[in-house]
């Protein structure tokens, strides 16, 4: 966990002017996420919110909430305090228990983070527990393995949007190419990936008591799935 955190430490001084998720699929991502969350005075919840990019971005849209930030990385929250000071950020890790107390929060949202987390029966437990009755979970993760199933629904996305998988295919390459040169430079070696296929998830979220449980495709390997705790 140490050498995890120390990885993350030195790249929270580049991390927020990297193009890592790049531009064009950014907003798309943002976007679908975002329109579930309706209403406000709601406490927003962002795991491993690294420069707080989302949490600014739903800030945006729907200004009146409280917002919380937590990442395990003292790097990533002082840069999430310079970007977003708006919110409240806490130290802390997503493989323990979440220091929130039962059915306190709304939404937990999270952009790219939950795949480092090993034991995410443990994490979708401790979501399940903070969350209030009707609250839901919004997640952009990346996902290197893919199930039947949603191999059907990135088909449908390609022939229904033929456009737009162009444009979003497009900029991805070129981000990823950046990406891995900017992971090149680390002395420290980037933490350990644990992929599920989205299917996989959705079933371990319904073991869990979440229902509703949608998966939204994307032309490469990122993924959106939201949930509701009823």
């Amino acid at each position: 966990m140490k050498k995890d955190e120390k990885h993350f430490d030195e790249w929270s001084k580049s991390y927020s002017g990297v193009t890592f998720v790049g531009p064009y699929f950014l907003n798309y991502l943002f976007r679908e996420l975002i329109k579930e969350i309706k209403g406000e005075n709601f406490k927003i919840l962002d795991l491993g919110t690294g420069d707080a990019k989302l949490l600014k971005a739903i800030a945006k849209v729907n200004p009146k909430n409280k917002f919380i930030g937590i990442d395990f990385s003292e790097g990533m929250l002082k840069q999430a305090k310079n970007n977003f000071n708006k919110g409240e950020f806490i130290k802390t890790s997503m493989e323990e228990k979440l220091p929130f107390k039962a059915k306190t929060i709304n939404y937990v949202v999270s952009s790219t983070a939950i795949h480092h987390v090993k034991n995410k029966d443990q994490l979708f437990s401790e979501i399940f527990r903070i969350l209030k009755e009707n609250g839901k979970l919004l997640v952009i993760d990346q996902s290197d393995k893919e199930d039947l199933e949603y191999k059907k629904l990135k088909k449908r996305l390609k022939r229904e949007k033929p456009t737009f998988w162009k444009n979003y295919s497009k900029s991805f390459i070129k981000t990823e190419r950046e990406s891995i040169k900017e992971l090149k430079k680390f002395k420290i070696k980037h933490p350990r990936e644990y992929h599920l296929s989205p299917f996989s998830i959705k079933k371990k979220l319904e073991s869990k008591g979440f229902s509703e449980v949608k998966i939204v495709p994307t032309p490469k390997f990122f993924v959106i799935y939201t949930a509701t705790k009823k």
